[in-house]
């Protein structure tokens, strides 16, 4: 496996016994979990929560999600891939349908992709906004799709009935503190 540098480590120091602190509950017992293109990842023993380590700078996660979606997503493959995306859209809607009894149907969804689950929503009457970091996510999510996309947090302030995210917790810089953030802007009630 390689490092982050991009040097292979040693066998012996590829999967060593991290000495972090789980970011979800704090403990300081964690063990190996997984490596996957020179990123540790270690599960809590307390929690069981899976999370990178070591954890990178707010910066550099901001880098390799541009870098990563610049890599991946190209506008003609996502465009092949859009009745697939529309159907996994359709799928988790059907497995949440249930808990969204809001009144004013207003939602916002956490790392939101290229927006096809935000677009399903608004097909079905909701006020939808998104929040992804990647750029090129944030520029199809506008202008093909049409839909309220922002790249920072801060700019989607609420108050929402429904705030969805799906694979992201782990993605979270401080999922603690995030999710309070998240439940301050929910509706009352």
């Amino acid at each position: 496996a390689l490092g982050r540098s991009g040097t292979r480590a040693p066998i012996g120091e590829r999967m060593a016994e991290p000495t972090t602190s789980c970011i979800l509950c704090g403990s300081a017992e964690s063990q190996p979990y997984h490596e996957e293109s020179g990123y540790r990842y270690v599960r809590c023993r307390a929690c069981r929560f899976v999370f990178l380590h070591p954890r990178p700078s707010d910066e550099e996660l901001h880098a390799l999600y541009q870098a990563e979606t610049g890599a991946t997503f190209h506008h003609q493959a996502e465009t092949a891939e859009a009745y697939e995306k529309r159907l996994e859209a359709r799928w988790r809607y059907r497995l949440i349908q249930d808990a969204l009894q809001a009144t004013h149907r207003r939602a916002l969804e956490i790392g939101c992709g290229a927006g096809y689950f935000l677009e399903h929503l608004a097909r079905l009457g909701w006020d939808v906004t998104g929040c992804e970091a990647a750029q090129a996510y944030v520029k199809f999510a506008r202008e093909k799709l049409k839909l309220d996309v922002q790249s920072q947090l801060s700019d989607c302030p609420g108050p929402y009935d429904a705030i969805l995210h799906f694979n992201v917790l782990s993605h979270l810089p401080h999922p603690e503190r995030d999710l309070q953030d998240l439940k301050e802007r929910l509706v009352e009630g």
